[in-house]
């Protein structure tokens, strides 16, 4: 005759189907945040290379408007406040 489980047992393992439950959830989430993560650089890749190509004074208009130094450093801007004195964009500013 089969030993019947205590409720003690029944809860425990209830416990550890749910923790399973709860891990599968976790990497089903982070995989999907993985591909809308991708997509969303994909979109931002695309509509910088139209605007770079068909729209060159909204494109310098954000390029010059970058703040961060590693993103003025991508376009080959000095960081604001540390610009050589003969920099005509900053004598402008």
């Amino acid at each position: 005759m089969a030993t019947r489980k205590t409720d003690a047992e029944r809860i425990k393992s209830l416990d550890e189907q749910i923790a399973a439950l709860l891990d599968r959830k976790k990497a089903i989430e982070t995989k999907q945040s993985e591909v809308d993560r991708k997509l969303i650089s994909r979109q931002n890749t695309i509509v910088g290379a139209w605007i770079r190509a068909n729209d060159q004074a909204t494109f310098e208009r954000v390029v010059n408007a970058l703040k961060r130094s590693q993103d003025r450093q991508a376009f080959g801007l000095d960081p604001l406040g540390q610009a050589p004195a003969s920099d005509p964009l900053q004598q402008a500013a």
